[in-house]
């Protein structure tokens, strides 16, 4: 009868051993985890006959409104305002442009990522018709362009990440040694032989 208890006893806390693992790495992987940008129009690098009426950022989840900043430069490094105001449609967001000219632009995007890390990049593309090209200040690169608000730079995503410490993960694997450390004293205890007095009374009892 005592057998069978604790063989049952072993059984119910390894299934909750394997529950809480079950529950707490996927926790601790998906809290780690940042939005990313999955779609644009225009995409980097990509060469226009003509200047785009919009352009479109599409996340890999729910886009956070407050926080969500876009900023278009010219080659020349100058930010060119906005007519209208961005929209946001869930997971995409989408920014009326001004009649550019031929030339190199980058649209600088920065958003709040759903666990609360802003994460930031840069599309560059070029409009080859329309008016006169613009003035050439050099190339743009896709993942080493500083996004520019108001004409001030800010960190990319990269070095947002790089200065950042997220302890999520490590929260996890505590979590788990501590609940594996609790079953497996238990088992241990439930384990142990009874001693003689134990299984006297015991079969006092059961006579």
């Amino acid at each position: 009868m005592r057998l069978r208890i604790r063989k049952t006893q072993f059984i119910l806390f390894a299934t909750l051993l394997l529950a809480a693992l079950l529950v707490v790495v996927p926790a601790a992987g998906s809290a780690s985890a940042h939005d990313q940008l999955i779609d644009s129009s225009p995409q980097p690098g990509e060469e226009l006959e003509e200047s785009p009426g919009e352009a479109t950022l599409q996340f890999s989840a729910e886009v956070i409104e407050i926080g969500a900043e876009l900023a278009l430069q010219g080659a020349d490094g100058e930010v060119i305002p906005f007519e209208e105001e961005l929209s946001i449609s869930y997971d995409t967001i989408t920014q009326p442009l001004p009649a550019l000219e031929a030339g190199e632009y980058a649209l600088n995007w920065r958003i709040v990522s759903q666990d609360g890390h802003p994460i930031s990049g840069t599309i560059d593309f070029v409009v080859a018709g329309g008016g006169a090209p613009a003035e050439t200040g050099g190339s743009f690169g896709n993942s080493s362009q500083e996004p520019s608000f108001e004409a001030g730079p800010a960190q990319d995503a990269a070095e947002d990440e790089g200065g950042r410490f997220d302890p999520t993960p490590i929260i996890g694997i505590i979590g788990i040694v501590v609940v594996g450390t609790i079953i497996v004293f238990a088992i241990r205890r439930l384990s142990k032989p009874s001693s003689p007095n134990e299984d006297e009374d015991a079969s006092g009892t059961e006579s």
